[in-house]
């Protein structure tokens, strides 16, 4: 049986080596914006995104996968409305195809999707409003790129909110770990990670 912490390794690379369509920051606004499409359930009028600095400069600086070329934080978030394929995670876009691609592009000079910087949150923070008529959908990750901590739903025959989620680091999280632990737990470890 394997030490806890070479244990705990193997599931903080786990959870930190994913596959991912191009720079993960467009491709994480893509799937929070799918995971908003999803929750609200009918494709979204409007889609507003609120975005830590960090996401609004690396997102404004990279090309978004299936997008011919394009960049842009409205990009990536109508792209992934248009998907759809929150179950695809960080691959989320590799369902885009022309016919995707020209209504998403077509959505965007119609001016479905604004963005704004949101204060005084962590450096990786993308939350994605959806409506259509009376209903929205607020969805957020933070933290990480699937990281989910918000997941709210109003429709017009109630207001009753899904409680906001929040993900503690548990004990083999990276969050937790010195880099010095962690290189050092893999030397001692016996067998390979």
């Amino acid at each position: 049986m394997e030490p806890i912490q070479v244990q705990a390794i193997r599931k903080i690379l786990e959870d930190e080596l994913r596959p991912a369509m191009g720079c993960t920051e467009p491709i994480a606004v893509a799937y929070t914006a799918a995971l908003a499409r999803e929750l609200l359930g009918v494709f979204p009028q409007q889609l507003t995104v609120r975005c830590s600095g960090n996401i609004i400069k690396n997102v404004k600086g990279a090309t978004v996968p299936n997008s011919g070329g394009e960049k842009g934080i409205d990009t990536a978030a109508i792209l992934g409305a248009v998907s759809g394929r929150s179950d695809l995670e960080l691959e989320v876009l590799s369902v885009i195809g022309p016919s995707e691609l020209e209504q998403a592009l077509e959505l965007r000079r119609q001016g479905m999707c604004q963005y704004f910087l949101a204060e005084g949150v962590p450096n990786l923070y993308i939350e994605i409003t959806a409506s259509a008529g009376p209903d929205t959908a607020v969805v957020a990750i933070q933290d990480s790129h699937t990281n989910l901590v918000k997941k709210e739903k109003t429709a017009r025959s109630s207001t009753k909110k899904n409680p906001t989620l929040s993900r503690i680091p548990a004990p083999w999280h990276s969050s937790i770990w010195t880099s010095t632990a962690f290189w050092s737990t893999l030397r001692q470890s016996p067998s390979p990670i």
